[in-house]
Order: C-alpha cells, then structure tokens, then sequence
C-alpha cells in the first residue's frame, strides 16, 4: 500500500476519479503487452474498455462560436475532458443533421489533449469541415492558417471533408496519429469532393496549402485511404524536422499544384523508387526498378496527367535488395497508354516521393525506364517477337537472355543460364538471383536481384483499395484510364 499510496500522491491524475482496482487493471495491461504479445493483442480491445471511459461530444450545429453543439465547442470540451482524466478518451461525431460546418471565427482549437477521434460521417456520406473567412480585415494575410491541427498523440480523424483553409486541411505535430478516409481539399470538376449545392452558400474554396502537412518532430502517423484532390500546394509534406515511421498508404491523389507527396530530406527518409523498365510475358508483366533494400514497395496506376495517383496495383510487398522484379497480372491495363508509379518505406523510416510514372507496354514489347530526372515521355519501347522478350542494354545495364512466358502461379525466374554461387531461393514465389552487372551507378555491384511473383504469393485474394472510396471503376475513369 505504501508503493500505491506514493504513486497516488504523485500522480497527476486527481485521486478521487480513480480507484485502486482500476490501477492493478492499467497495470496488468501493460504486464500483458510487456510479458505476451499475443495474449495482449487478443485481450487488448477487453482491457482498453476496463481502463479507458469512452466521451461523445457531438456536433449538432453547422455554424460556428462558442456555442453548445458546434464543432469549436467541442473542441474545446475534449481537451477539457482529457486534462480532468487521463483515463477518458473522447470521440466527436456529427449529428445526421449536420452536413456543412462552416468555421467563420478564425482558426479551430487544436487537437491538443490527446486521444481524440474525430469522426465527421453522417448517412449523408462526409461531413464537410469548410474555412470561411468572412471578415478578413485585421488578418495577417501572410499567416497560415490549418483547418485541423493535432498537436498531441494518438489522435484520428476519419470520414471528414475538410477545404477552404488558408493553409494546410490537416497540420500535424505529434506521434502516432492516423488520418483516413477523408477527402482534403476541393474542385468542382472532381467527383470525389462533389458536395451539394445550396442557395445560401457559394461553392468552397481548396485550401491554400499542403492537403495535409506533417510537422517538425512527428513520429508514426499514418495517412491512409483518403482522397487529396486540388489542394494549392503538396498533397502530403514531410517538413524536414519530421521523426521516424511515418506512413502515407492507399490514397488518391488529384490536382494538386504541388506533388503528392513530398518529403524533405532527412535521416528518416526512404530514397524514391524507380521504374527500371516493364516486360510483358504472357498475361504477367514484369516490372523491375530499384528501390532500398528492405523497404515495403506499393505500385499504384497514374493518371494522364502529373500527379494523378489512383489504385494501388502492387500492395505492399517487402524489397530484400536494392535491385527487384515483381510479377502481376494486368490490373485493367491499357498497353501504351497506362501508367504506374511505386513509393516505398523502408523499416524506421518515413514513407518516400512517388517514382516516376512509367507506361506500360503492348504485347511483346518492353519499356525502358528514363534516367531519373528525365521526362516520362522519353520511355523506351521496343517491339520483340511472339513469346520472347528482348532489350537492348542501357546504362551500364545487362540484359539476361530470352526469357519466356512463366506459368500461371509459378514463380518467376531468370531464363536457364550457368548456375551462379550465391543463389537462392526463399519463399515460394520469391527468387534471389545475383545479377551480370551494375544497373546504375548508385547500385551496390554485388547486390542480388529480388524476383517477387504475386500470382504465387496470394495475390488473386487481394481487393484494391482505392482512396477509400467503393466505386473503384471510378477512380480509374477519373484518372483517364
């Protein structure tokens, strides 16, 4: 008792709202996380319901001030709650009422007491969070201003539409927060920030920034499934002063002035992918680039235009070496007209920028990736005959001999050649095979080359996700696929 008693008396968390047995519960939930992993992953959702009370605030009017049921109000009161008790985690939802709140009072409180969900879905679809500025004397035209700012950990947002800001949509400074499902920023020619119309509003502006901006310090937030159209800067920025594990997954991107994503440089940052060249062979295509070693690579389809990043062709798939080859079947592919990007994340690092695109070749054709700098359209293709597929080299790159089609769910393999020392073999679908020479000058000259057919490594079971949204053909016709 006199361990408890200590901790009582020096804990910041008033005394009175916390029993003793609720402690022995926090307690055991860490033990468990600490001493069994899986027994905490199976239990966690039990226990997180012993320790933590859950608060509703919710949002039942669109306008805005300091008034009971606007999204300020709420704001404010979750930040309240979470400093009373460390132990209530707070979620903020829209009433079915509510389809448009307009912020006319300056910028919003920031997401401050950690632990905050902010879910903005009604029946009607998203919620739209949109910045108005109907006064602007006295302002600082200069001064950016974020429509939502989570400036503490653990926190969500999901399911909002948030425009109109003079500055970012989303701003955050703090770890292990995740934004999903939401569509940041607006453009009346894009279906997927199409809202109703009304006769007392005009159309909302975009925001005048990044869609969403990650700032100094920031560790292991995830930015996944939205939909970030038209903003006037990046779709997603990594300031340079980001922390480590930051990820940026299965989102479309559309419009934006700037990149989709963009990462300045730092210790944490994951080198951008590249797209080497695509081979079809048979229904397969292969596609080979360089990458990090290590790194989770994602290939998603491009739009005609820069910028425009859709369906996810190639989910996550782990890279061993720098140089690699996945194998897929055609994803609604358009020879000579599709494109495809990759990005990737190596372990303890921050998600990289979007290679760039690439087209993807007719039957028996290759296509040879640009230098990186260079513009797209100066791809190479090359025609070869029927059921072999053949390249010229191209700096400093050895190509191996015929190669044929491979068969369906095999694995993918360099064509029969002399054995060479070092090769192995070491999942299904997965072959290591040290290459003949030096790709580029940045490769290692005795880094083997990864071979990854999906077909064989459970592929087929895979749904696309598409920027969160359910109509998938869609996305692809918006980007003029």
């Amino acid at each position: 008792m006199t361990i408890l008693s200590n901790f009582k008396r020096f804990s910041p968390i008033n005394s009175t709202a916390m029993n003793q047995g609720r402690y022995f519960k926090l307690l055991a939930f860490f033990l468990g996380l600490t001493l069994s992993p899986a027994l905490a992953q199976a239990q966690s959702a039990d226990y997180f319901a012993q320790i933590f009370n859950e608060k509703v605030l919710t949002v039942s009017r669109e306008g805005d001030g300091l008034l009971p049921g606007t999204l300020r109000t709420a704001l404010i009161q979750a930040s309240g709650l979470r400093s009373q008790n460390a132990f209530t985690v707070v979620r903020i939802v829209f009433d079915p009422s509510v389809k448009r709140v307009r912020i006319t009072k300056g910028p919003l409180p920031e997401v401050s007491g950690s632990l905050t969900t902010i879910d903005c879905q009604t029946p009607q679809g998203r919620g739209l969070i949109e910045g108005v500025q109907e006064n602007t004397e006295g302002l600082d035209p200069t001064e950016e201003i974020a429509g939502l700012k989570l400036t503490s950990n653990g926190n969500t947002v999901r399911n909002c539409h948030i425009t109109g800001f003079r500055g970012p949509g989303i701003l955050v400074r703090g770890n292990r927060n995740t934004i999903e499902y939401d569509t940041i920023g607006y453009h009346k020619a894009s279906s997927e920030t199409a809202i109703d119309s009304s006769a007392l509003f005009d159309e909302p502006k975009t925001n005048q920034g990044a869609g969403v901006l990650i700032g100094d310090g920031s560790s292991e937030n995830v930015i996944q499934n939205n939909d970030i159209v038209a903003n006037t800067f990046n779709g997603v920025e990594l300031s340079a002063g980001t922390g480590t594990g930051n990820k940026v997954l299965f989102n479309f991107f559309a419009k934006n002035s700037g990149r989709p994503v963009k990462v300045a440089s730092n210790s944490y940052t994951t080198r951008q992918p590249q797209i080497t060249k695509i081979v079809q062979q048979g229904d397969l295509y292969m596609i080979s680039g360089i990458a990090d070693a290590n790194s989770d690579l994602q290939i998603y389809l491009g739009g005609k235009d820069d910028g425009e990043v859709g369906m996810v062709v190639v989910p996550g798939t782990q890279i061993p070496h720098e140089n690699f080859t996945v194998a897929t079947k055609s994803k609604g592919f358009i020879p000579n007209q599709t494109k495809i990007v990759a990005i990737a994340v190596s372990p303890n690092h921050n998600t990289s920028e979007f290679s760039s695109p690439i087209i993807i070749p007719g039957p028996n054709t290759t296509v040879i990736g640009t230098p990186e700098g260079e513009p797209a359209a100066a791809a190479k293709i090359e025609a070869a005959p029927t059921g072999i597929s053949k390249e010229e080299p191209t700096q400093g790159e050895t190509v191996e001999g015929e190669t044929g089609t491979p068969p369906e769910g095999s694995a993918v393999e360099a064509a029969p050649k002399p054995p060479t020392a070092g090769t192995t073999t070491t999942t299904p679908g997965i072959t290591v095979t040290p290459p003949q020479a030096v790709s580029k000058p940045t490769d290692k000259p005795n880094e083997p080359e990864t071979t990854i057919n999906l077909n064989g490594a459970g592929e087929a079971g895979h749904e696309p996700e598409v920027g969160g949204l359910a109509d998938k053909t869609a996305k692809v016709t918006s980007l003029g696929i």
